[in-house]
């Protein structure tokens, strides 16, 4: 995993196996799962770049209102394990953690009653590599 810009609408190559799939719409219903993430269009700032964790990084995972988290202690609860993180793909904007996908979206960028424009990002299994 390299930093580099999602393009939205688009998809990008995350590694051999994994595809990062960025897509706008106007539905707010939505269906999130470990690796499907609704954000509020709204709530971004800046572009979304795909990047990893770097020493100290926090956020503040959905469900949480304001406690914020380092990712290797969010990591730990959720039972990643240390070798897996360097390398685990993070999605920010405004430079700001909002989506480690298989995990959680940060709290902020949560679909809520007064959004109306959504961007769903799902991180896939390239066609042929199961």
């Amino acid at each position: 995993v390299m930093k580099c810009d999602i393009p939205v609408p688009g998809e990008l190559m995350v590694s051999t196996v994994w595809v990062l799939q960025a897509y706008r719409q106007n539905e707010t219903e939505i269906e999130p799962s470990a690796f499907v993430a609704y954000l509020d269009a709204n709530k971004l700032t800046g572009g979304l770049l795909l990047d990893r964790v770097n020493q100290g990084d926090r956020f503040t995972p959905y469900g949480s209102e304001s406690h914020t988290k380092k990712v290797g202690d969010f990591w730990t609860s959720e039972g990643l394990p240390a070798r897996a993180r360097k390398n685990w793909p993070l999605v920010r904007a405004g430079g700001e953690i909002i989506w480690i996908p298989g995990f959680r979206i940060a709290n902020h960028v949560r679909v809520d009653d007064t959004t109306t424009k959504v961007i769903r990002l799902e991180m896939k299994k390239k066609t042929g590599s199961d």
